[in-house]
């Protein structure tokens, strides 16, 4: 199957028509994203932290970077560089970023 596939095999064709198969809500398409979801050892350095609050209450983010992340620019877009603003103190929490293959 498709979702077995190595990493990086098929994605750069794939990522194109995703939008389409999304939209069609095509059964397999949740097995399908859920294997290409990886937690890899890069990104399990950036284990704790405080999200920046992109939008109102969402506790997730999501980044476009490249396969070879680099971690201090994912640092600087997702995470408070501080953990004192103002009055308030920023509280951290254990994360887990994942990259999804697509």
């Amino acid at each position: 199957m498709i979702k077995d596939d190595a990493w990086g095999n098929h994605t750069s064709a794939f990522g194109d028509i995703l939008p389409g198969i999304l939209k069609t809500e095509v059964p397999a398409i949740g097995d399908y994203l859920s294997s290409r979801l990886k937690h890899t050892n890069s990104l399990k350095e950036l284990d704790r932290g405080s999200l920046k609050k992109l939008f109102r209450a969402i506790n997730y983010q999501m980044h476009s970077v490249d396969q070879w992340v680099n971690l201090e620019e994912l640092r600087d877009k997702a995470l408070v560089g501080s953990l004192v603003q103002g009055p308030i103190k920023v509280i951290e929490k254990d994360l887990v970023f994942k990259m999804l293959d697509i």
